[in-house]
């Protein structure tokens, strides 16, 4: 009888264990991580993530997982831990639609620490990515949801880039 109700016990407990995430897939962790983000729980949401790039650094969702820590970080704000997670993101994604994206962020953080030459590199770089061909447009405009569930756009004219992050301003540059 004993060994029944310590087979129940380690069943509950495995199960509840489970149930928590911590014996989930990369895209169970991706989902819990996208819940807590989307009912404004971003820590729980971190926790989630950091998990996945932890047990799955292979998997499809890790990117965007990436992408989330250097977000979050940026949040806090802790901007030396965002731009470890972003400029990690953009070597190991280069081809990644929301480079753009991550290269902002990091813009955003080196004009905030008063870092001009990298300023200006990142600018130089942002200007490069995008061909702009505004032949029959007078802008072009690429828009993202972040994982922080935040909206995200970046808008080109033919002399400057306007970055919005949930429709207010985030960055600007000009050409």
């Amino acid at each position: 009888m004993k060994k029944i109700v310590y087979a129940l016990c380690l069943i509950i407990l495995v199960g509840a264990w489970c149930s928590n995430g911590f014996c989930a897939t990369a895209r169970q962790l991706y989902k819990l991580a996208d819940q807590r983000a989307a009912s404004g729980q971003p820590d729980f949401a971190f926790m989630h993530w950091r998990n996945l790039l932890r047990d799955f650094p292979q998997s499809q969702q890790a990117q965007p997982a990436l992408f989330a820590l250097g977000e979050y970080y940026y949040s806090l704000p802790d901007y030396k831990q965002a731009v470890t997670s972003f400029e990690s993101y953009l070597k190991k994604y280069p081809d990644s639609g929301d480079r753009l994206f991550a290269l902002a962020y990091l813009l955003r953080i080196a004009r905030l620490r008063g870092q001009d030459e990298q300023v200006d590199a990142l600018e130089k770089e942002i200007i490069g990515l995008k061909q702009l061909g505004l032949v029959f447009s007078d802008y072009k405009e690429y828009s993202t949801q972040t994982p922080l569930h935040k909206d995200f756009q970046a808008v080109f004219h033919i002399d400057t880039i306007t970055f919005y992050l949930n429709g207010e301003v985030f960055e600007k540059i000009l050409y």
